[in-house]
């Protein structure tokens, strides 16, 4: 269902792509990276801050929890750069580059490393101006001229901020783009629940 509704995210979204372009950076606050945690002698923990690293980040733009590390408060802190909020997109730019994915609020504390980069977009308008056009992945095409070789494929942060977003200014799509959104929202919402529930049930029945 959320790839279904993302699908119809992009397909709203093909026709303002031969429009003139800006940068992404123009439309964001920040564009940014993180650093593993190990290389600064700290270690994950078995609890607290998410730590979201590439492996995290689904094809289909979805954030998989079981797949998330955990860091403690001083790191988090030390690491204050690419502390993560709600709504940021994040978007893999080493190993394989180009899947995204934005940030709910039950991941909230969260940070990553620098295999992820965090696109913090100025206004809600802009946000769906980006991640609609994430949706048709014609920034992939982009990525793919300026990867780098090394002992794994990557893109620098300067190449992201230099990808080409159509300048579109247009309230009836973001309107439109917006309820399909808020649906993805609400699923994702609901299959939390229904993780939580799935868990006390398991536990239930192995005490």
């Amino acid at each position: 269902m959320i790839e279904k509704l993302n699908l119809i995210i992009s397909s709203s979204c093909r026709k303002y792509t031969s429009l003139e372009k800006t940068q992404l950076s123009d439309l964001c606050t920040l564009i940014t990276k993180g650093t593993t945690p190990t290389t600064l002698g700290k270690k994950f923990t078995n609890k607290g801050i998410c730590f979201i690293k590439a492996e995290s980040i689904l094809n289909n733009h979805i954030i998989d929890k079981n797949k998330i590390s955990f860091i403690d408060n001083d790191t988090n802190e030390l690491l204050k750069r690419s502390q993560i909020k709600e709504n940021d997109i994040i978007l893999s730019i080493a190993g394989t580059i180009g899947r995204f994915a934005f940030v709910t609020k039950d991941l909230i504390p969260a940070n990553t490393n620098q295999a992820v980069c965090i696109i913090r977009p100025q206004s809600k308008n802009l946000f769906l101006q980006i991640y609609s056009y994430f949706c048709t992945n014609q920034q992939n095409i982009f990525f793919n001229e300026h990867i780098v070789q090394g002992v794994q494929a990557n893109i620098s942060l300067s190449t992201v901020a230099k990808t080409p977003i159509p300048n579109i200014v247009d309230e009836k799509l973001f309107t439109y783009n917006l309820v399909y959104f808020e649906k993805i929202e609400n699923l994702l919402s609901i299959n939390k629940i229904l993780n939580r529930l799935k868990q006390l049930y398991l536990k239930k029945f192995f005490d």
